[in-house]
């Protein structure tokens, strides 16, 4: 059963003067999304991305945007590169029975990210 989804996109313009600051990196990120960044050497869009991704993620489990969360909630990669979810703390509890989906995609200067949010079946 579909709990939600979300969609968000980003002009990249805004993460890259974000960036400058190392606190907002630290603020908004996770320390497992820093080492992918630094492995696509701090790349604006993959950053962006992952900021679209984050937001996209309230959107869909219907919260609105909770800055104090940014951080628990990180968009990774797997070994192929297919973009996921990982949930940390209260976040992961909370929504423990949720599985969610993530779409990644940009351009030199936007970034967009779509979140399914699919509850788990109970039998």
């Amino acid at each position: 059963m579909i709990y939600g989804v979300g969609t968000d996109i980003l002009k990249v313009s805004r993460i890259e003067k974000s960036v400058k600051l190392n606190r907002f990196i630290k603020r908004v990120f996770s320390s497992g999304e820093y080492e992918l960044f630094e492995k696509k050497k701090m790349n604006p869009q993959t950053i962006a991305a992952n900021f679209c991704g984050k937001e996209a993620f309230f959107k869909a489990v219907g919260t609105g945007i909770q800055f104090s969360e940014m951080n628990k909630v990180s968009v990774l990669r797997n070994e192929s590169g297919k973009p996921y979810i990982h949930l940390e703390g209260k976040l992961a509890k909370k929504y423990e029975n949720i599985d969610f989906y993530i779409s990644l995609s940009h351009t030199e200067e936007y970034a967009v990210a779509f979140v399914t949010a699919e509850k788990r079946s109970v039998l």
